[in-house]
C-alpha cells in the first residue's frame, strides 16, 4: 500500500512571502511506499516564494507490496521581484529496508527544485546511510537517486552566478547488500552551481547476481570516492557529466571487486563542451588499479574496459581473456591498449591514436591482417614469450609496440639490429645484419646522425635515421631498406617549428616519451644546458617526423647534467632518461611520462669509467646501463629494475685488451635473440666487434667481427638508447 502525500504552501498576499511546505516522517516502524510531494507557494508582489522540506530519516521500512517505493518531490515556491526563490531540501536518510518478501524494486528517490525569483533558491537533495539488506530467493533491483535543480529554466553558462543558488545532490554511506541484482545509484545536480557526490557507499551483491551496477553522477563538481562494491557477475558503469565550466570530476579510494569475467564501463560526457582538456584513465586490470585523472582505485577481478565519451588513457589487462573496447570514445587523444597475455579483444577509438602494447619482441609473433583493423577484416596478433603469450583480435588499432627495448637500429624489421656510418661528408653507409647481409649509401650533405628510431610509425615499423645539421634543424632519413627518403628540414608541425627554433641545441637521442609507438627528439642547450622534447607525429596520417609538441625536461639538481640516453629502464613503453654528471661522476634516471619524470639516483661512476647509454642486456624487457673502461675500452653493465640497480656491475671485455683504437659505442640486437649486444669499433681501421649476451647479463661465446665499413673515415653511428 502506497501512502500519497501533498503539502502545499498558501500563495502569499501582495508583499508576502509565500508559505512553506514541510513534511516530516520519522522514526517510523513499519512504514510502506510512500510518495509525498512538497509545494512551496508563491511570494506575492515583490516577495520571496516560500520553502519546501520533505524530510524521511530513521524509519524502519516494512513492504506490503510487491515493490518499496519512495518518491520525494520538493519544489520551491516562486518569488516575485525582488524577492527570491524559494529553497527546497529533501532528505531520506538512516532508514532501514530488511526484508526477505519478494519485491520487484526498492528505490529511494529524492528530487528538489528550488524556485525561481531575484535570486534562485537553493536545492538539496540527500540519500544518505540508508541501510537495504533484501534476502528473498528472486532477486530484485535497487534504485538510490538523488536530484537537485531548478524549477525553471537553467544553464551551465549560470556557474559561478551567485543570483542562481546551489544545487547539492549526494548518495553517501549507504549499505546495500543481498539478492541483487541491478543497482542503480544517481546523484545529479545541474545545470549550475552544482556538487554532485556518490562517497562511502557498501554493496555486496551474491556471487550469482547479474545486471549492471550503475555509477553516475552530474554536476560542475563530481566525486565517487571511498565506495566499496562487492560485485557478483555485474557490469560496472561509471558516467561522469561532467558540467561547464568547471569539468571537474574526482573517483578515488574505491574498491571494486569484480568475480572473473565483469566489465567496467567508464563513460564521460562534456556540457555543453568542449571541455579545456580530456578525462584520463589508467585501467591496469593485471595489477588491480584504476587511476582515473590521477586518483587511484581499487579494482579486482575484472575481465574486460569499456570506454565512452571523451575519454584518452592506458588499458592494461590480464593473462587471461580480456575485452579492451573503446569503439564508444571520441577522444582525439591517445588510447594504449595492452592485453597481457591471453585472448583479447582490442577495439580503438575512432578518433583517438590508438597503440596496442604486446611483451617481448615483434618476431615472437605472428600478425595477419593490416593495420588499423575493422570488426570485419580485424588484424591478429598471436604468439609471444613464454608464459605472456597472446591470441588477440585487433580492430581500430593504428599502431603496435613491441616492448623489448633491445633492437633500436633494425632499419629493414626483420629482427636484426643494422649498423649505421657516417663519415665526415655526409655520406651514410647501412650494414643490413641478419640471413643476407647488405650494405645500402645514401647522402646528405650538411646533416649528422645522432641515431635511429622509429619516425614513420604509421606505415611501418623499421628504424630510421635521425639527422641534425649546424644550425640544429632536425630531419629524417626513411625507407633506408627499400628507396632513402629524406624529409628535408622539418619546419611547421603544430610546434610551428622554424629554421631557427632549435639553433644552440644538441639533439642527443630519439626515444618514445609518450608511449605512443612513435619515436620523439631528445635536445640538450649546450653541456649541462637546458633539456627539452620535441614530440613527433603525435596524431595518426602525420607526416613523418612532424612535430607536435616541445616541452621543458627537470634536469637533476645543480649543474653539470648531461644526457647520456634514452631507455626504457622500466618496461612501461615509455622512454625514459639516463644522465651523467660530468663534475662529480654520478649517475641518475629519469622515469618520464611524456616530459614529466623526476630524476633519481642511481648511483656513481667507478674511476676511468663513463656512461655510453642504454640496452636490455638480460632481455627482460627493461633497459640496463653501459659503461665504458675509457682506459681499456671494456665495458661494465648495471643491470637495471627502474632506478635500482640488480646484482652486481657485471664487466665485459672487449677488443682493446688486444689492440689500440676501439672503442665503445654502444648495444644492439644482432643476433635476433631479444638481447642487445654490445658493440666497439676501431678508430683506426673502422672495424666493428660485438660481445653478444645472454641470461642474467652473461657473455655469449667469443667477439664477433662484424666487418667494415667503405673505409675508415666512416664512424658507427652510436646505437643506444630506445624504448
Amino acid at each position: 500500500m502506497t501512502m500519497v502525500v501533498n503539502v502545499n504552501g498558501t500563495n502569499g498576499a501582495a508583499g508576502q512571502k509565500g508559505g512553506d511546505a514541510i513534511y516530516t516522517y520519522n522514526g517510523h516502524i513499519g512504514a510502506d511506499s510512500t510518495t509525498v510531494t512538497a509545494i512551496g507557494g508563491n511570494g506575492g508582489t515583490g516577495a520571496a516564494g516560500g520553502n519546501a522540506s520533505i524530510t524521511l530519516n530513521g524509519n524502519i521500512y516494512q513492504p506490503l507490496g510487491s515493490s518499496l517505493d519512495v518518491i520525494t518531490t520538493a519544489v520551491g515556491g516562486n518569488g516575485s521581484a525582488p524577492g527570491n526563490g524559494g529553497n527546497a531540501s529533501v532528505a531520506i536518510n538512516g532508514n532501514i529496508i530488511q526484508t526477505s518478501k519478494l519485491l520487484s524494486e526498492i528505490t529511494l528517490d529524492a528530487v528538489a527544485l528550488a524556485g525561481l525569483g531575484n535570486k534562485t533558491g537553493n536545492a538539496t537533495a540527500t540519500v544518505n546511510g540508508n541501510i537495504i539488506q533484501y534476502n528473498n530467493a528472486t532477486a530484485t533491483n535497487v534504485t538510490l537517486d538523488a536530484a537537485a535543480t531548478l524549477n525553471g529554466p537553467d544553464s551551465p553558462a549560470n556557474h559561478g552566478n551567485s543570483a542562481f543558488g546551489t544545487r547539492t545532490a549526494t548518495v553517501n554511506g549507504n549499505i546495500v547488500s543481498g539478492n541483487i541484482n541491478n543497482l542503480s545509484v544517481f546523484a545529479d545536480a545541474y545545470f549550475s552551481n552544482g556538487t554532485a557526490s556518490i562517497n562511502g557507499n557498501i554493496f555486496t551483491a551474491k556471487s550469482t547476481n547479474t545486471g549492471t551496477v550503475t555509477l553516475e553522477a552530474t554536476g560542475q563538481s563530481i566525486s565517487i570516492n571511498g565506495n566499496i562494491l562487492n560485485l557478483g557477475k555485474q557490469d560496472l558503469d561509471i558516467t561522469l557529466d561532467e558540467l561547464g565550466p568547471a569539468y571537474n570530476a574526482q573517483v578515488s579510494g574505491n574498491i571494486f571487486n569484480g568475480t572473473g569475467t565483469n566489465n567496467l564501463v567508464l563513460t564521460n560526457t562534456f556540457n555543453p563542451g568542449p571541455a579545456p582538456g580530456t578525462d584520463t584513465a589508467t585501467v591496469n586490470l593485471a595489477a588491480g588499479t584504476l587511476t582515473i585523472n590521477g586518483s587511484t582505485n581499487t579494482i579486482n577481478k575484472f575481465g574486460g574496459i569499456a570506454l565512452n565519451g571523451n575519454i584518452a588513457g592506458n588499458f592494461i589487462g590480464t593473462s587471461g581473456n580480456n575485452n579492451l573496447n573503446a569503439a564508444g570514445d571520441t577522444t582525439t587523444g591517445t588510447i594504449i591498449f595492452q592485453g597481457n597475455g591471453g585472448t583479447d579483444t582490442l577495439t580503438g577509438g575512432p578518433n583517438a591514436l590508438n597503440v596496442a602494447y604486446f611483451a617481448g619482441s615483434e618476431f615472437q609473433y605472428a600478425i595477419t591482417g593490416t593495420l588499423p583493423g575493422d570488426n570485419v577484416h580485424p588484424v591478429t596478433v598471436v604468439g609471444g614469450p613464454t608464459g605472456q603469450t597472446s591470441n588477440d583480435t585487433l580492430a581500430g588499432i593504428q599502431r603496435l609496440k613491441f616492448l623489448n627495448p633491445a633492437n633500436v637500429s633494425d632499419v629493414n624489421d626483420d629482427g636484426f639490429g643494422d649498423l649505421v656510418f657516417q663519415d665526415g661528408a655526409g655520406n651514410f653507409q647501412v650494414n643490413l645484419l641478419g640471413a643476407t647481409p647488405s650494405t645500402v649509401t645514401f647522402a646528405q650533405t650538411g646533416f649528422n646522425a645522432i641515431g635511429t628510431g622509429q619516425f614513420t610509425a604509421d606505415t611501418d615499423r623499421n628504424s630510421d635515421v635521425l639527422l641534425q645539421n649546424a644550425s640544429g634543424e632536425l630531419g629524417v632519413e626513411y625507407t633506408i631498406a627499400g628507396t632513402p627518403t629524406f624529409t628535408g628540414a622539418i619546419l611547421g608541425g603544430a610546434a610551428g617549428v622554424t629554421a631557427s627554433t632549435f639553433t644552440g641545441w644538441n639533439a642527443i637521442t630519439a626515444g618514445d616519451f609518450n608511449g605512443d609507438a612513435a619515436s620523439d627528439v631528445l635536445l640538450q642547450q649546450g653541456a649541462g644546458g637546458a633539456v627539452e622534447i620535441a614530440f613527433m607525429n603525435t596524431k595518426f596520417g602525420e607526416a613523418p617526423g612532424t612535430i607536435d609538441q616541445i616541452s621543458a625536461v627537470t634536469a637533476p639538481t645543480g649543474g653539470n647534467w648531461n644526457v647520456v640516453s634514452s631507455g626504457d629502464f622500466n618496461g612501461d613503453g615509455k622512454s625514459d632518461i639516463l644522465w651523467q654528471n660530468s663534475v662529480t661522476g654520478a649517475l641518475d634516471i629519469s622515469l618520464m611520462n611524456g616530459a614529466s619524470g623526476t630524476p633519481a639516483a642511481i648511483g656513481s661512476l667507478p674511476a676511468g669509467y663513463t656512461a655510453i647509454g642504454s640496452g636490455d642486456l638480460n632481455n627482460d624487457g627493461k633497459s640496463d646501463v653501459l659503461l665504458e673502461n675509457t682506459t681499456t675500452g671494456n665495458a661494465q653493465i648495471w643491470l637495471m629494475n627502474g632506478t635500482s640497480q640488480v646484482g652486481a656491475p657485471i664487466n665485459v671485455t672487449g677488443p682493446g685488451t688486444t689492440a689500440a683504437g676501439w672503442k665503445l659505442l654502444g648495444a644492439e640486437d644482432i643476433n635476433k635473440d631479444g638481447f642487445s649486444d654490445i658493440l666497439w669499433q676501431n678508430t683506426l681501421t673502422g672495424d666493428v666487434q660485438a660481445q653478444a649476451m645472454t641470461t642474467g647479463g652473461a657473455t655469449l661465446g667469443a667477439l664477433q667481427d662484424l666487418g667494415t665499413p667503405a673505409s675508415s673515415s666512416f664512424h658507427l653511428v652510436a646505437s643506444t638508447g630506445g624504448g
